[in-house]
């Protein structure tokens, strides 16, 4: 008995799939399969979840919400497994949701945290990459979403020795927020810091000052 077929006794034994637990069941064969690289069975699953869900009148972004929160919740502190839940949320919300909605470029930006953390950067810019083309489609080149995504690439390209391209996503980011939230708002202080090290390191000592003591200035007002 293959997988898929596994999972549709599953599912029948557990009432029609209509309780969570047959549905985490579904999710965790699509972790499986993933895994084994049967692709094939991880949409034919992903296919039957939904349409599982959709008989029982259940809201699918609203499910996929709950899948991609609970990926995210085990970003802080890293758990094993928050990739793996993070692709499903991501299956779900590319197959329910229109190209550029917002909530993709959210677990996208959580993939690329995860892809950060685990050491895999490559992966991870091309998460935030895709994350941000996504937030600026939807909302404008000036939000708090993108420039957070930018500033974690800005991060990720640091971590890869790329000290340029990484100034210039903090720049993004920083003009993003000033834009969207004003010139004092807190989330300016990390990024501003951030910048600090980089132009210090080039031999900016004047400009790294003024982005520390802006930094400064925001937290000291923000508490």
């Amino acid at each position: 008995m293959n997988l898929f077929r596994l999972s549709l006794a599953i599912v029948e034994d557990a009432g029609g799939g209509r309780d969570e637990s047959a549905l985490n069941l579904i999710l965790m064969l699509m972790i499986y399969c993933r895994r084994q690289g049967k692709h094939s069975e991880v949409d034919a699953l992903l296919r039957h979840l939904l349409e599982t869900i959709e008989t029982a009148g259940g809201d699918l972004r609203r499910f996929a919400t709950a899948v991609n929160d609970k990926g995210h919740d085990m970003l802080s502190p890293c758990k094993y497994g928050a990739e793996d839940v993070l692709l499903n949320a991501l299956s779900i919300r590319e197959r329910v949701l229109e190209p550029n909605d917002r909530d993709i470029a959210q677990t996208l930006n959580n993939l690329g945290i995860a892809y950060k953390m685990q050491g895999r950067l490559e992966e991870a810019e091309g998460m935030f990459t895709r994350a941000i083309a996504i937030y600026e489609a939807a909302l404008g080149a000036e939000n708090e979403y993108s420039a957070l995504a930018h500033f974690n690439l800005g991060l990720v390209m640091r971590d890869s020795a790329r000290g340029e391209d990484a100034l210039g996503q903090f720049r993004h980011a920083v003009s993003a927020i000033e834009g969207a939230l004003g010139m004092e708002h807190e989330l300016l202080a990390p990024i501003l810091e951030c910048s600090a090290e980089l132009v210090r390191v080039a031999g900016h000592t004047e400009e790294a000052e003024a982005h520390e003591a802006r930094a400064r200035r925001i937290r000291l007002k923000a508490n």
